[in-house]
């Protein structure tokens, strides 16, 4: 609120760069307890910065296009989905290549040609506060600000829960190895990312409560599928075709109820109260990302 979102993005951007080239050096690093101390400072500090880097990305779009909320928060969501599902696998192969060095100096390279980029490229929207402003309390003590933000942190909760039990899930069912179990999850990722901006667009057409009720309903029960559950045991046999399907349908349906918050959030207080201040708009963009 206080400094140009452009000035806040270089900063945040600058120090990932920083603390990715640091932590490319924890390799020389001997003593294990310094090393676990250190890496974890450093990861503390990449999602801090990573965190301001998300809400100025929402700051900013929402500044610019107003009438298309749904659909930039659906794209700036779509990158994200994208760079989680190829992240590890490029991490991966830098690692084979050139160990726990080179994995890091590659995304210290690439976040510090963001960084120039950034400085080149990125218009000074301002995004400070105006002479109308409100207050964070005004904001955080409204309910309807906070059911939207639920509802999208309780999406993704549905979205994430089941990854770390997928590739055990998979050995013992079908002894089937990480190999599908990681094709499974990309498939899950893709459907988030090709229906997202479509989803996106339609919610900014049409009526956004619409879609987060249609999330609340069929999200749960597309979890019936996962297993199968003891209610359709009995009419879908558990295989991997089974999975996959459903995965993918998981992933149309997590934007369905995600995308739709922060559109519903800015509609509901600008009813209550007749306005938004630029400031208002900033706190609950911020909430919103913190919902994730």
């Amino acid at each position: 609120d206080k400094y140009s979102a452009k000035t806040m993005l270089l900063i945040s951007t600058g120090m990932l760069a920083v603390v990715t080239f640091l932590s490319a050096a924890l390799g020389h690093v001997t003593n294990n307890t310094w090393f676990i101390v250190l890496i974890v400072l450093l990861r503390l500090i990449q999602g801090a910065n990573g965190g301001v880097i998300d809400v100025i990305a929402f700051a900013i779009t929402a500044k610019i296009y107003p009438g298309n909320i749904a659909l930039t928060t659906s794209i700036i969501e779509t990158s994200l989905n994208l760079a989680v599902a190829f992240s590890p696998f490029l991490g991966g192969v830098f690692y084979e290549a050139g160990g726990f060095y080179l994995s890091f100096v590659v995304t210290a390279c690439a976040v510090t040609v963001v960084l120039i980029g950034t400085f080149f490229g990125v218009t000074n929207v301002d995004t400070k506060r105006d002479s109308a402003g409100g207050n964070l309390y005004s904001v955080l003590k409204e309910v309807a600000v906070w059911f939207p933000a639920w509802h999208s942190a309780a999406c993704m909760i549905l979205f994430n829960f089941y990854i770390p039990i997928l590739s055990p899930y998979v050995q013992a069912s079908f002894n089937a190895g990480p190999t599908f179990a990681g094709f499974a999850l990309l498939i899950n990722t893709a459907g988030i990312c090709i229906t997202a901006p479509f989803l996106g667009h339609a919610m900014d057409k049409l009526n956004p409560y619409v879609f987060m009720a249609a999330s609340a309903f069929l999200l749960p029960a597309a979890y019936w599928f996962l297993g199968p559950a003891p209610f359709v045991a009995g009419v879908v046999a558990a295989s991997k075709t089974q999975l996959v399907v459903t995965l993918a349908v998981i992933g149309v349906l997590v934007p369905l109820g995600c995308y739709p918050g922060l559109l519903i959030m800015f509609d509901l207080y600008t009813v209550k109260y007749g306005k938004m201040p630029l400031e208002v708009k900033n706190y609950i963009t911020a909430i919103y990302c913190a919902s994730f």
